[in-house]
């Protein structure tokens, strides 16, 4: 484990299937940090969550999510909540 310790925080990434957020997701989870990952890409997500996974040693919980559909954004942080807390 690294010298910041995030193995007791949880982290939602909306657009984790490129750029930024695929960077960020890798990054948290050097850290130990448990991911939900969420973007319209799956096979992108599912390739990260490996990567992360292997990290970590916690599998991302793996979200096929559009966010620009705003109104549904408290059921995307319901559902992260509800499986991997707050």
């Amino acid at each position: 484990m690294s010298a910041l310790d995030l193995s007791r925080s949880v982290a939602l990434l909306t657009g984790a299937s490129s750029g930024i957020g695929w960077a960020t997701a890798l990054e948290l989870s050097r850290h130990g940090c448990r991911l939900a990952l969420a973007a319209r890409r799956g096979d992108k997500l599912k390739e990260l969550a490996g990567l992360a996974g292997a990290l970590s040693g916690r599998p991302p919980l793996v979200l096929s999510w559009d966010i620009s559909q705003t109104a549904r954004a408290p059921e995307l942080v319901e559902t992260v909540a509800s499986q991997l807390g707050p």
